[in-house]
Order: C-alpha cells, then structure tokens, then sequence
C-alpha cells in the first residue's frame, strides 16, 4: 500500500489470480487507486481506478509514503 500526498491518492497493489472455466489460472500485478473525501463527518469514496502494472503516481516534490496495512 503507498499514499501519494500529491493526489491524496492510496494505491494497493498485488497479484490478481484469476481462473476461467478451462481451469487454467492467469496471475497479473494490479493497482487499485483510491481516493476519499469527508461530507459532513462521512467518508465518501470520490475516486476508484482498477489497472494492470505497478502505481501510476504523478510526478511531484513530496516522495509516496509507504504503508503496511
């Protein structure tokens, strides 16, 4: 898990495995990209994004935090 305080953006990251009905199973590295906002004391998920490939983060002064949830 990395926090992108540029974006206010939380990227999960991991392997995706997923098996068709031939039984075969397909791994892939995937990103879920979250971000949130609070209305009137509740969290509001205002940003979901799903990709294949490592975070896609934007280019900025302040390095990603990295985080062991």
């Amino acid at each position: 898990t990395v926090y992108d305080p540029a974006t206010n953006t939380v990227f999960i990251t991991g392997q995706l495995t997923t098996t068709g009905a031939a039984g075969i199973p397909r791994q892939s590295h995937r990103t879920y990209e979250l971000r949130w906002q609070l209305d009137h004391y509740r969290p509001r998920l205002v940003h979901l994004d799903a990709y294949d490939g490592p975070p896609r983060l934007k280019e900025s002064g302040a390095p990603p935090q990295e985080s062991s949830l």
